[in-house]
């Protein structure tokens, strides 16, 4: 029977012959080698996962601040989510994998403080920022620059908001209609007190150009399909190749 370790380190092997050790020395100068790594070792601790605790601050008091001021001014017209991974918003669309892992290594550890999204399909609608001193630093600056050229690129809008202690509900209605697409419409229901008797609503427009075969939204080439069920089951329709990355829609 064949010896399990004839055929193990070849390299070492072709050396020892290179000085000049018979072939029966070499089995033994390897099996040595064997036995020495295969000796009974006491095996690696684990990570003590039991190190993790419950971290008290998640939001910070200005953050904490903000969200329910914000939440407050969008009501039910939109959902308002916290601390969301760049990671999870964004991807690249170009480049061979090499590329793209390098762009996704770049916003891995990277996050936007809210998202404001529908309130039903979560499509996200704008990302908010809040800077504080830190911001100010180049290192911060850097990331700041990074993280507005890749909202920027993918055509999400970002708020940035200097951090305050507390923030004045009217101050963030005004911005919201500046700068993300807000409305104030008039409502029949009585207005709470030292309320305005009009809510803001958001009414985002991202036009579509229904003649392009490009994505609208990616670039990324987009592919003639068929609707398999709904109420436009049997339609055709132009949908993005980095679905379900991308869920665009162009109608035929």
């Amino acid at each position: 029977m064949a010896d399990p370790t004839s055929s193990r380190f070849p390299l070492l092997r072709a050396a020892l012959r290179a000085v000049g050790l018979a072939p029966e020395k070499v089995d033994q100068v390897v099996q040595f080698i064997v036995e020495l790594l295969s000796e009974d070792q006491a095996p690696a601790a684990g990570p003590d996962l039991g190190a993790f605790k419950l971290r008290d601050d998640f939001l910070s008091p200005a953050e904490k601040s903000f969200f329910l001021v914000l939440r407050g001014v969008i009501g039910a017209d939109g959902e308002v989510l916290a601390k969301i991974r760049l990671g999870d918003l964004f991807y690249p669309s170009r480049g061979d994998y090499g590329a793209r892992a390098g762009l996704r290594n770049r916003v891995d550890r990277k996050h936007v403080d809210f998202l404001v999204c529908h309130p039903k399909t979560f499509e996200p609608w704008f990302g908010v920022e809040l800077d504080d001193s830190s911001h100010a630093r180049e290192d911060r600056k850097e990331r700041d620059d990074l993280v507005n050229k890749i909202f920027g690129a993918a055509g999400l809008p970002l708020m940035r908001f200097a951090v305050r202690t507390a923030y004045a509900p009217g101050e963030v209605e005004d911005r919201l209609i500046r700068e993300a697409g807000f409305q104030r419409i008039a409502t029949n229901s009585p207005p709470a007190p030292a309320a305005s008797a009009e809510r803001v609503v958001l009414t985002p427009s991202r036009e579509t150009d229904t003649s392009a075969r490009p994505c609208p939204k990616c670039e990324s080439p987009m592919v003639l399909r068929t609707a398999k069920s709904g109420d436009r089951a049997g339609n055709r329709f132009w949908g993005c190749s980095n679905y379900p990355r991308c869920r665009a829609v162009v109608e035929v």
